[in-house]
C-alpha cells in the first residue's frame, strides 16, 4: 500500500514495494530521509516512510518491550508546528497469536500517542469488522482493542471506500479533522491486492500574507466616555425622518463617530509563513528584557553568580507567561461559548480558519483563504432557487377579522430583548457586536426604540441590514468539498434585535390562534428535539410491545432554508394574517439580500441573495416554519407525521399490504407538496427504516418520485442514531468517539494543564456531548454505562497530579458526579417537566395520574 502527498511523504506496509524503491522509482538516498521497520519475525517487508528533505524530520525511538510490533514512527517540523506519524504493519492473524499482538500493538501505539502533538496514523491493520460510520466493531479483543484506542486518543478515520475487496484495511487515522483532505483510493500499484491510498496533508502554511486586520477592541473601551457621549444622541431630542436608509444613517453616524473616538483599535495579524514575535503584555516583555540583558552579560562573564542570576529571571518569565496563558484560557473556559472555544483551539490545529484547502473542479486543491471563500460563496450561491412564477392555492387560515398588521414597540420590550441576547463577541458587517449593546443598554435604549418605531412605521428595512457575512461551518466528511460546509449568516446586531420584537409578536399571535401545527417541534418555546424523540420513541416502542411492525420514512430536502421562495411566502403569510406594515416589512426584509464569506485571511465578493431565509438571522426560523407547516395537513390519524424545521418524518404501523399502500401514498403527497413549493427532495439521502423485533412481514420497497426509497437498518433522527429494534448503542459508541476527540483537544490545546480550568473546559464542550437528548437513549446495561463514564474517566486521570487517585475520589477532588447520576436526575427533571406541563408533551402518553402522584413524591 501506498500514500503519498505530492509526493512530500510516501508510506509502505507491504514488501512487493521494496524492490521497485530500491530499483529507481523513488531515489531513497536523494530526495528523500528513510525511515524503516523491517519485519523481525518474518520474511522481508516491514515498513518504511520517506520523508521529503525540505521537511525537517526525526525518528522515534520504540522501546524494546514492542519489539515484536512492525511499527515506525516519526516527527516532522514545520512552521505550523511539529507532527507525529507512525506507519503500521498488522498481520491479518485473528487467533489467540492475533490476540497478543494486537495486545503488543495497542501498547506501542499508547505509548506513542501519549503526546500533545498532532498524531496520524497510516498503515495496512487488517481490521475488516470495525463500521468507521458508526464506531462499532467485533468485541473480540482484537478488533475491540484498536477501536478503543482510536476512541481514547479520538482518533478520526478518514478512509470511506474498501481498499481490499470490499473491506476497509488501510488505514488513515489523526487526532486533527483538517489535517488530512482530498482523499482517493485508487488502483493497486504493481502486483499489490491492496488499492492506493491518496491524500494532502496540511503540514505547512500555504498562504503568505502581509495584511492585517483593524478591529475595535470593545473590551478596553473608555466606558464613561462612551456612555456620557450616547446619552446626547440626536434621537433623544428629535424624531428622525426620510426613508429606511436615510434614518438608519441618523441613527449610526453619532455612534460610529463615538466608537472612532472612545474604542481603541486592535491590529490583527494574520497566521502564515510570514511569522510575528507574540505580544505579551507590558510586565512580561519588561521581564524578557532584564532575561535578555542577564544572558549576554552571563555571555561575557560566566560566573556562578551571573548564572544563578539568569536562571533565576528565565524560571520568572516562565511562570509570567504560564500565568498569562492561564488567565487567558480561563477567559475562554468562562465564556461558555462554543464558538470561542473551537476558534481558541483551531488557532492551535492544522487548519486554523476551520476551513481546510478545497479542491476545485479541476481537481487541484485551493489553500489561498481568498480563493476559498469565493468557492464557497459561489456554492452557497448555487443552491438559491429561482421562482418558477406559479401561485399555488392555499386558502387563508383565519377569519378575516383575525390578523396582524404592525408591532408596537416600547422601551420596555426592548430592554427586555437586550437582556435576553447573548453577550458574543462576533461583530456583523458594522463591526459592532451584541455585547456593545448589552454594555450601553440603557444610554442606546430610548435612541433604538425611537429608531424601531419609525422602521416598522415606514414598513422597510435599511440596505445595510440586508447584507450579511457568511461564516462557513464544516458539517462531516471530508474538509475539502464545498458541500460539507453551512453557511451561518452574520447580520447588523441592532437587526437583530428588532426581529427579536417582532418574532414574539408573531410568535405569540401565531400560537394564540392555533396556527401552528401540533406536530412541529422545532424553534417553539416548550419543545426542542428531545420532546420530539419522546414522543416518536414512545409510539414505537408501544407498537413494539405489541409485537407491531413500524415503516418510517425520512425526507431530506437540499438546503431547505436557501430555498425558500420569497413570493410563496409572502403568500403563505397573507394566508396566515399578516398584513399591513409588518407584512411589507417581512418582504423588505426578504428581497434584495447580498451575501460575502470573510474568512481570516481574505474575503469573497458580495453575491445577491435570490431566496431562502437567512440562516442565523432571528426571524428566518419562524418564517420558515410557516413555508412547511401545513406539510402536516397532508396526513390522517393513522400515518404519523413529525416535523423538527425542516426535518420531515412519516411513520405508520404496518399489518398488510394496505397499509403499505397508504404509507406510500403519503409519501406521494409529500413529494407533490415539495414540488408545489420548490422545495426540492434530496432523494438520495431520504431513508426508509422497518422498526421492529421480527421482520414478520417480507421486505417492500417505497418510492419516491418514482426513484426506489434507500432502506437503512439505523438512521440519524436528530442527532440521535437509532436502529431498528430501538437499540442505541451504536449512538453511544459515535457519542462516546466524538467526546474523546473533544476531551484530547482540550488536553493537546490548552497549554496550562490547570485541572480547574480544564475541568471546566471539560464540562462546558464535552460533557453536553454525552448527555444530548438522554432521556431518550439512557442505557441500563452496565457495559454501556461504563462504555460512557469512561470518557469522564480517562480525562479525569490525565489530569496533573490526578493520575494515582481512585476514579471517584477524583471526581470528590474536581466537585465532578459521575455520568450515570447526572443522567438519572434529568430523567426525573424531565419527568418533573412532563407532569407540571413545562414542556408541551402530552403527558397521558407517558404517565397515568397514579404514576405521576408517585413521581412527585418521590420527586419533592
Amino acid at each position: 500500500m501506498l500514500y503519498h502527498d505530492n509526493p512530500s511523504l510516501v508510506f509502505v506496509t507491504e514488501s512487493w514495494l521494496d524492490s521497485s524503491i530500491t530499483d529507481g522509482m523513488i531515489d531513497p538516498q536523494g530526495l528523500y530521509c528513510v525511515y524503516r521497520h523491517d519485519r523481525p519475525f518474518r520474511v522481508g517487508g516491514g515498513v518504511l516512510a520517506l520523508v521529503s528533505r525540505r521537511f525537517q524530520s526525526y525518528q522515534i525511538a520504540i522501546p524494546d518491550q514492542f519489539c515484536r510490533t512492525e511499527v515506525e514512527c516519526f516527527e516532522i517540523i514545520s512552521d505550523l508546528g511539529s507532527f507525529r506519524f507512525v506507519v503500521v504493519y498488522r498481520p491479518p492473524d485473528f487467533n489467540a497469536c492475533g490476540r497478543d499482538y494486537m495486545k503488543q500493538l495497542s501498547g506501542c501505539l499508547r505509548f506513542l500517542c501519549d503526546t500533545d502533538k498532532i498524531i496520524t496514523i497510516v498503515g495496512d491493520i487488517n481490521l475488516p469488522h470495525i463500521d468507521w460510520s458508526f464506531r462499532t466493531a467485533s468485541d473480540d479483543d482484537i478488533h475491540s482493542l484498536f477501536l478503543k484506542l482510536c476512541d481514547d486518543f479520538g482518533f478520526m478515520q478518514f478512509v470511506s471506500e474498501p481498499t481490499r475487496g470490499e473491506k476497509i484495511l488501510d488505514l488513515v487515522l489523526s487526532n486533527d479533522p483538517h489535517i488530512v483532505c482530498n482523499l482517493q483510493v485508487s488502483a493497486p500499484f504493481s502486483n499489490s491486492d491492496h488499492s492506493m491510498v491518496y491524500f494532502n496533508l496540511i503540514l505547512s502554511s500555504h498562504e503568505v500574507s502581509t495584511d492585517v486586520k483593524r478591529i475595535y477592541d470593545f473590551e478596553h473601551c473608555d466606558t464613561n466616555a462612551i456612555s456620557q457621549a450616547l446619552f446626547a444622541h440626536p434621537f433623544n431630542n428629535t424624531e428622525p425622518v426620510g426613508s429606511a436608509d436615510e434614518v438608519w444613517d441618523q441613527f449610526m453616524v453619532p455612534i460610529t463617530e463615538i466608537i472612532n473616538a472612545y474604542v481603541p483599535v486592535k491590529v490583527i495579524r494574520p497566521r502564515g509563513k510570514v511569522t510575528h514575535v507574540k505580544k505579551y503584555p507590558t510586565h512580561i516583555r519588561r521581564a524578557m528584557k532584564k532575561k535578555a540583558k542577564l544572558w549576554r552579560k552571563y555571555r561575557v562573564d560566566k560566573s556562578l553568580l551571573n548564572k544563578a542570576n539568569y536562571t533565576e529571571q528565565a524560571a520568572l518569565c516562565k511562570k509570567l507567561v504560564f500565568e498569562y496563558e492561564k488567565s487567558k484560557e480561563l477567559l475562554v473556559v468562562n465564556k461558555s461559548n462554543i464558538g470561542s472555544f473551537y476558534r481558541y483551539v483551531n488557532k492551535r490545529l492544522s487548519c486554523t480558519s476551520g476551513v481546510g484547502p478545497l479542491r476545485s473542479t479541476n481537481g487541484s486543491l485551493v489553500t489561498k483563504d481568498s480563493d476559498k471563500a469565493n468557492m464557497l460563496n459561489t456554492f452557497f450561491g448555487a443552491v438559491f432557487t429561482a421562482d418558477d412564477g406559479k401561485v399555488p392555492n392555499f386558502d387563508r387560515r383565519v377569519p378575516s377579522d383575525i390578523f396582524l398588521d404592525t408591532v408596537e414597540v416600547c422601551s420596555s420590550t426592548v430592554l427586555k430583548h437586550i437582556h435576553k441576547c447573548k453577550s458574543g463577541t462576533s461583530a456583523g458587517p458594522d463591526g459592532i457586536p451584541q455585547s456593545f449593546i448589552k454594555e450601553f443598554k440603557f444610554p442606546l435604549l430610548n435612541p433604538l426604540t425611537v429608531l424601531y418605531k419609525h422602521i416598522l412605521g415606514l414598513g422597510q428595512v435599511p440596505s445595510a441590514w440586508k447584507f450579511a457575512h457568511i461564516t462557513p461551518v464544516f458539517k462531516k466528511g471530508i474538509s475539502s468539498d464545498v458541500s460539507n460546509y453551512r453557511p451561518i449568516s452574520l447580520t447588523s446586531v441592532f437587526c437583530k434585535l428588532l426581529e427579536r420584537v417582532v418574532q414574539e409578536k408573531m410568535l405569540g399571535y401565531l400560537l394564540a390562534n392555533g396556527l401552528i401545527s401540533p406536530h412541529q417541534h422545532g424553534f417553539l418555546a416548550k419543545h426542542s428535539t428531545c420532546t420530539q424523540l419522546l414522543e416518536t420513541v414512545n409510539d414505537w416502542s408501544l407498537a413494539l410491545r405489541n409485537r407491531h411492525v413500524i415503516d418510517v420514512v425520512y425526507f431530506d430536502f437540499c438546503k431547505a432554508f436557501d430555498s425558500v421562495s420569497h413570493t410563496k411566502l409572502a403568500q403563505k403569510l397573507v394566508a396566515y394574517g399578516f398584513s399591513g406594515k409588518l407584512l411589507a416589512f417581512i418582504v423588505d426584509f426578504l428581497c434584495e439580500r447580498s451575501q460575502q464569506v470573510v474568512l481570516p485571511n481574505g474575503s469573497s465578493s458580495s453575491v445577491p441573495v435570490l431566496s431562502g431565509v437567512p440562516q442565523g438571522s432571528v426571524l428566518g426560523p419562524i418564517l420558515f416554519l410557516l413555508y412547511v407547516n401545513d406539510v402536516a395537513d397532508l396526513f390522517n390519524s393513522r400515518v404519523t407525521i413529525k416535523l423538527f424545521a425542516d426535518d420531515i418524518k412519516i411513520y405508520m404501523v404496518i399489518d398488510n399490504n394496505s397499509d403499505i399502500t397508504e404509507l406510500q401514498a403519503g409519501i406521494d403527497r409529500v413529494v407533490q407538496w415539495s414540488e408545489c413549493w420548490q422545495l426540492n427532495l434530496a432523494i438520495c439521502k431520504c431513508q426508509y427504516m422497518r422498526v421492529g423485533l421480527k421482520k414478520v412481514l417480507d421486505p417492500v420497497t417505497y418510492f419516491v418520485a418514482d426513484s426506489p426509497l434507500c432502506s437503512t437498518e439505523l438512521c440519524v433522527d436528530l442527532g440521535v442514531k437509532i436502529d431498528s429494534s430501538l437499540s442505541f448503542n451504536t449512538h453511544i459508541n459515535s457519542i462516546v468517539a466524538k467526546a474523546k476527540l473533544r476531551a484530547n483537544h482540550i488536553i493537546r490545546c490548552f497549554l496550562s494543564k490547570d485541572c480547574y480550568i480544564l475541568t471546566k473546559a471539560f464540562t462546558t464542550y464535552v460533557r453536553p456531548l454525552l448527555e444530548y437528548c438522554s432521556p431518550v437513549w439512557s442505557p441500563c446495561y452496565i457495559t454501556l454505562i461504563n462504555k460512557l463514564e469512561s470518557v469522564q474517566r480517562i480525562f479525569t486521570k490525565r489530569l496533573n497530579g490526578l493520575s494515582s487517585l481512585a476514579y471517584n475520589n477524583r471526581l470528590t477532588v474536581l466537585g465532578l458526579e459521575r455520568l450515570e447520576m447526572r443522567r438519572l436526575k434529568v430523567d426525573l427533571l424531565t419527568c418533573f417537566k412532563i407532569v407540571h406541563n413545562y414542556v408541551d408533551v402530552d403527558r397521558t402518553l407517558f404517565l397515568s395520574l397514579l404514576q405521576a402522584i408517585v413521581l412527585l413524591e418521590v420527586i419533592l
